[in-house]
């Protein structure tokens, strides 16, 4: 008998919720909706070159 490998199931992917953002950021001021919400509750803006990031919670 030969050995049999196991694999791990695959991990599901966090879900991030989308939310309803209008205005501008007051840091930055590009629109609310290139605004990303991480897992950890940290806000980082995903607009090219900005460097944004927000730990509390919107």
């Amino acid at each position: 008998m030969g050995k049999v490998i196991q694999f791990k199931p695959p991990r599901p992917a966090p879900k991030l919720v989308p939310r309803v953002r209008t205005g501008e950021c007051p840091k930055c001021g590009h629109k609310m909706d290139v605004h990303v919400t991480h897992p950890n509750g940290a806000m980082s803006c995903a607009a090219r070159g900005c460097l944004c990031r927000s730990n509390s919670p919107r």
